[in-house]
């Protein structure tokens, strides 16, 4: 991961002349701590990978696409960047789950775009994990910021919300096509996709099969069993 993503900032960061900043905004997989079993987050490291970047950490362990917003620091990260800067967003591990009888206030709602689901136990219209990231999205670009997103990071097969055999009502939300309805940035707007299943082989390994631009809609997963269920 910490090489797959030194080599893709560095390439982008080579265009501008300023010393830009690199902020994060992710889970405990990227967080100061990590989890907090002894471990520290990829985000950490990458300070150690630039000589010419600055890396702001602002990963918080726990967190899904939507607690982050709803916390207001999706907003906050937008407020420090500046034109030039780089974000890197990852999340994905804590936003699964179920919305039938309970809410962790982390999972999101189910879809690949503009689907909608009503809390049980707050009342809260959730978004999904598309969506949040959109909004995010359109923060930091309308600042001048470069964006780069991780696709959500394997988990084992045991775990229920990122699974290989998710019930079969629950759609895909990184489906490659999302419906008609799917909010979008502006159709000339790219955002490079860092796949996160691959991160320890070389760059151009992985490049040669994934676009280095897409789409931010086209949020593909890394295999085809990794699901938001």
């Amino acid at each position: 991961m910490k090489t797959s993503v030194k080599v893709l900032i560095t390439s982008l960061a080579a265009q501008a002349c300023a010393v830009p900043t690199l902020y994060l905004a992710g889970d405990s997989t990227m967080a100061l701590g990590g989890g907090g079993s002894s471990t520290q987050g990829f985000g950490e490291y990458l300070k150690y990978s630039f000589s010419d970047i600055k890396v702001v950490n602002d990963a918080v362990a726990g967190r899904s696409a939507r607690s982050y917003w709803n916390e207001g620091k999706f907003a906050a990260l937008a407020d420090k960047v500046v034109a030039g800067d780089y974000v890197l967003f990852e999340f994905g591990h804590n936003d699964g789950g179920s919305l039938s009888t309970t809410d962790n206030g982390r999972t999101d709602c189910f879809g690949g775009g503009s689907e909608t689901c009503i809390s049980p136990t707050t009342g809260e219209t959730i978004y999904t994990y598309v969506y949040y990231l959109l909004q995010a999205g359109k923060l930091v670009t309308a600042k001048g910021a470069h964006l780069v997103i991780a696709s959500p990071p394997q988990t084992t097969s045991g775990n229920q919300a990122l699974g290989p055999t998710p019930p079969p009502a629950s759609p895909d939300m990184l489906d490659p096509s999302p419906p008609a309805s799917a909010p979008s940035l502006p159709s000339s707007t790219t955002v490079p996709m860092l796949p996160t299943s691959t991160s320890r082989s070389v760059l151009p390994s992985w490049i040669l099969t994934i676009p280095s631009t897409i789409p931010i809609l086209a949020l593909r997963a890394p295999t085809p069993w990794l699901r938001l269920s």
